[in-house]
């Protein structure tokens, strides 16, 4: 079989140094931060998912899947409310010996 030669592109030379497709080779190490803190009272996904136990993955597929707590979203944000938080883990309370 012959192989035919396709010529050698930007993006050819961009992965031959390493560099996955649409990759601008620039760092972001010294860029700014530009998260801001979550409003008193509310949660970002990371520490909601600390606060009920718990990982970020979980609660971000509970989400996708329409379950798990409540939460808020502007623009692309994410926010949990701490009362709905502490709701959910509430009602997944299991008290043994008890009927349903």
């Amino acid at each position: 079989m012959q192989q035919i030669d396709r010529g050698s592109g930007q993006n050819d030379a961009r992965r031959a140094r390493g560099r996955p497709k649409g990759s601008t080779g620039k760092r972001r190490e010294n860029a700014p931060e530009t998260s801001t803190p979550a409003p008193s009272g509310y949660h970002k996904p990371e520490a909601a998912a600390a606060r009920i136990g718990l990982t970020p993955g979980t609660l971000a597929k509970w989400r996708c899947a329409g379950t798990g707590p409540a939460y808020i979203r502007i623009g692309g944000r994410i926010l949990y409310k701490e009362a709905d938080l502490d709701a959910f883990r509430d009602a997944c309370r299991v008290i043994p010996g008890a009927s349903s």
